[in-house]
C-alpha cells in the first residue's frame, strides 16, 4: 500500500514531544528542520509500514538522551536525503524493521549513526539497505552498527561505501574516507 497523503513542511518545527508516525504517509521536509525541544526519547518514531521521510534535517541540539529516528517493527520505510544530527544516542535505529536510506547524513551523534538491531521482545527481522551517497562524522563510533549478528539482522551497502569489522557478535561499518589526489607540477631543472 502506498502512502495515502503527503505532509510538506513550510518552516522549521520545534517539537515539545515525540513525533509519532503511526500510519502510512510521506513527510517532505522541504529542507526544513525538525528540532527536538525535549529529552530522553526518540525525536521521530515510525511504527507504520510504507512511510517515506525526505528532504528533512532532524536536530537534537541542546537535548540529552535522544535518538533521532526510531523505526520500530515497520516495513517499507524510506529515508531519502535525511540528516540526523546532534542526538546524544543513535541517529537512526532500525528495530525489527525494513528500512532503505538514500543520501543519508549522520552527524554529531553520541552513539552510532545507524543501529540495526532487534530490541527486547522483537522477532521481526531488521534490514537496512543503503543507497546514494552517505555522510557520517560520528568520530570514533561506527556509522552503522549491528549489535548482534546472530539475530535476523542485515545491512546491504549497495555502493560499497563502508568497511565492516566484526568483533564478537558486533559488526561496525565505518564510512570509507574519500580522498582527493591533486596532481603537482614540478619544474624541471
Amino acid at each position: 500500500a502506498l502512502a495515502i497523503c503527503t505532509v510538506t513542511l513550510n518552516s522549521d518545527i520545534t517539537l515539545t514531544s515525540i513525533l509519532d508516525i503511526n500510519r502510512s504517509v510521506t513527510i517532505d521536509g522541504a529542507t526544513h528542520k525538525i528540532i527536538a525541544g525535549f529529552s530522553n526519547d526518540s525525536v521521530i518514531q515510525i511504527s507504520a509500514n510504507d512511510v517515506t521521510v525526505k528532504n528533512l534535517i532532524e536536530d537534537a541540539t541542546g537535548t540529552t538522551g535522544n535518538r533521532g529516528i526510531n523505526v520500530y517493527r515497520a516495513a517499507g520505510v524510506l529515508l531519502d536525503t535525511v540528516t540526523v544530527s546532534n542526538n546524544s544516542k543513535n541517529g537512526i535505529v532500525v528495530n525489527g524493521s525494513t528500512v532503505t536510506v538514500n543520501n543519508i547524513s549522520t552527524l554529531n551523534n553520541g552513539w552510532e549513526g545507524i543501529d540495526v538491531d532487534l530490541g527486547s521482545g522483537v522477532t521481526t527481522p531488521a534490514s537496512l539497505t543503503v543507497n546514494g551517497v552517505s555522510t557520517d562524522n560520528n568520530n570514533t563510533r561506527a556509522a552503522i552498527r549491528i549489535d548482534d549478528i546472530t539475530k535476523a539482522v542485515s545491512v546491504t551497502d549497495t555502493n560499497n561505501q563502508y568497511v565492516a569489522t566484526t568483533a564478537g557478535n558486533t559488526t561496525d561499518y565505518m564510512l570509507i574516507a574519500k580522498t582527493t589526489v591533486t596532481a603537482v607540477t614540478q619544474k624541471r631543472k
